[in-house]
């Protein structure tokens, strides 16, 4: 049974990651990994962009509600964003496989922006009108079980259902930033560590579902979403 004091130990331990991948993403100087692959509509279903050092074993992850996110990618998903903050639909629900069930690891989904353009929606369609404006450092969110064993990450299916989206610069309440009329592709990392401090240098494997990228919106363009 956890302690009361056990438990604010962790919640100050999560604040601090945050505050570690804010202040890295901010500092980081490199272009983004994700340019130097394929372009996404050759990328299979799901694969794995490993940094160094990569995490052990065949690691997996499955992106449960598939279907739900294929029906939506067809006419071009939008994600609505508002200042105060808003969950994702469709959410993503994913599945580990390949985890060591002793071992501790933590796991974040990241918005990584795609493309160098902002988007108008014109004729019934999205096209581009225009360069990106800045992005906002604050695209992580670390689920909230981190860090768990392997064994509790493999034994039932993982929701990001309380990630919120929003278009304040100034948010403090860990949702995720984003620019309107911009597209993201959502990450997800796992990272070998039991430290939350130690998330950015950690073993670590990234995966991304290409049929998952979306445009933020502050209202639906599409009629039929």
């Amino acid at each position: 049974m956890i302690t009361m004091n056990e438990l604010i130990d962790l919640r100050m331990q999560q604040q601090i990651a945050h505050e570690i991948l804010y202040r890295q993403q901010i500092m980081q100087r490199i272009p983004d990994p994700f340019a130097q692959f394929m372009p996404l509509h050759m990328i299979p279903l799901h694969v794995a962009m490993p940094p160094l050092p990569k995490l052990p074993g065949n690691v997996e992850v499955k992106l449960e509600n598939n279907n739900l996110w294929q029906q939506f990618h067809k006419i071009g998903t939008e994600m609505i964003i508002t200042k105060c903050g808003r969950r994702m639909f469709p959410s993503m629900r994913v599945s580990l496989k390949g985890l060591e069930d002793e071992t501790q690891y933590c796991v974040l989904i990241e918005m990584v922006p795609l493309g160098d353009c902002r988007y108008k929606f014109s004729s019934s369609q999205w096209v581009p009108a225009g360069g990106a404006e800045p992005q906002s450092p604050q695209r992580m969110y670390l689920h909230p079980d981190s860090p768990a064993t392997g064994l509790h990450w493999q034994a039932q299916p993982l929701l990001f259902n309380k990630v919120k989206l929003t278009n304040n610069t100034l948010d403090n309440n860990g949702h995720i930033v984003l620019a309107s009329m911009h597209k993201y592709q959502p990450r997800i990392h796992i990272i070998c560590t039991s430290d939350l401090t130690q998330i950015p240098w950690a073993p670590q494997q990234a995966f991304v579902f290409p049929e998952t990228e979306f445009i933020a919106v502050t209202a639906y363009q599409v009629s039929y979403v």
